[in-house]
């Protein structure tokens, strides 16, 4: 099999989907990595800053404060009330932004859709406003690409990087990163191999022996959503409606929440609070998780988070095409026995990194 040969075909599928130009595209093992990969390509300097989101994944924020420790960057982080407009995010952004008036972050990350709340961030906006302040921007999209329409090339970014194996049926272990031409120069993959130097997309094609299996196969996951789902549009018209569904019966049985509040800012993942959940101690969502798979087969992905200002136990749904009312029903039900008694539940210390997973 010519790997360079397939992975250019994968790249032209997957380039179709997020609406960007083929030879800007390629493929890597995971998010993280792509994050990594763009966090170690720049050239730093001491005291130069870096920009990003106390609501993006622990994994994106780990790796800016260790290149941050290497090259003594400033780390500056900007922390959002949800729920939240995007003229607030936009407004609390500009005036991190002015503060810094004559040394702006060489860098700002921020994520597309956030990790723990599924919340959608202003994309194209941000881009616009960091720009504006000379700042290169850097998109995580991993809970973005498939949950939403992803117009890479309008958005803008110097760097996208997304995840294929989430919404877009792919094997786990396929990720992207998008860079436009004039940014290309200075991204190098983390390990250099026998075609460095040789041009962006060969020197990313192959950094050494590797399965390419899971890029190969995002061809027929492509070619799954098109012929046998009927278009990607077709599954988010379907996840769509059973979220709401799901959000109507959960909201009906726990007499909470959904923290986004209107369909169109969930989707397909809605975030329901769970009864008596505010101000529970932090291993909370561990046992809930560990309970629900436990005793009733249910994976579900429980957090912790700040709805205005108090610390609030939450479920992040997740609707895939698999998926019907149902299996939520289930959820609430199987909720709904605990009675709020989540400190009884034993501790679920394994699930932690399940859970830490899940919002990477």
């Amino acid at each position: 099999i010519n790997a360079e040969y397939m992975g250019t075909q994968a790249a032209h599928h997957l380039a179709h989907i997020i609406q960007a130009d083929t030879d800007d595209v390629h493929f890597l093992v995971s998010s993280e990595m792509g994050v990594s990969t763009v966090l170690k390509s720049l050239p730093w300097k001491a005291s130069d800053r870096l920009l990003i989101f106390d609501c993006d994944g622990a994994s994106t924020r780990a790796a800016a404060r260790h290149v941050g420790r290497l090259h003594g960057l400033e780390i500056v982080a900007i922390t959002l009330p949800f729920p939240i407009s995007d003229q607030d995010i936009l407004t609390r952004v500009e005036a991190t932004l002015r503060a810094m008036a004559g040394c702006p972050p060489k860098l700002a990350i921020f994520p597309h859709i956030t990790p723990k709340l599924a919340w959608p961030m202003p994309a194209k906006k941000l881009v616009k406003l960091f720009h504006k302040y000379q700042c290169a921007v850097l998109i995580n999209g991993t809970f973005a690409v498939g949950h939403i329409d992803v117009n890479v090339g309008n958005i803008a970014a110097d760097y996208y990087i997304g995840a294929v194996d989430r919404f877009l049926f792919a094997p786990r272990g396929v990720a992207f990163v998008a860079v436009p031409p004039h940014k290309q120069g200075c991204v190098a993959p983390l390990t250099c191999s026998y075609f460095a130097g040789q041009g962006y997309r060969k020197e990313h094609s192959y950094t050494g022996l590797q399965d390419f299996t899971p890029y190969v196969a995002s061809i027929q996951a492509a070619e799954f959503v098109e012929r046998v789902c009927s278009g990607l549009g077709n599954i988010r018209d379907y996840c769509c409606s059973v979220a709401q569904q799901a959000v109507e019966l959960l909201v009906g049985m726990w007499n909470t929440e959904v923290v986004q509040g209107a369909p169109s800012l969930y989707m397909r993942m809605p975030v329901v609070v769970l009864p008596w959940g505010q101000n529970v101690p932090m291993d909370t969502p561990a046992k809930v998780m560990g309970y629900l798979l436990e005793h009733h087969r249910i994976a579900a992905c429980v957090v912790l988070s700040r709805v205005r200002g108090v610390p609030t136990l939450c479920v992040r749904l997740t609707v895939q095409v698999f998926n019907d009312v149902a299996d939520f029903q289930r959820l609430g039900t199987a909720v709904l026995q605990l009675q709020g008694n989540y400190a009884a539940l034993p501790p679920a210390s394994g699930v932690q990194d399940a859970v830490a997973a899940l919002l990477s």
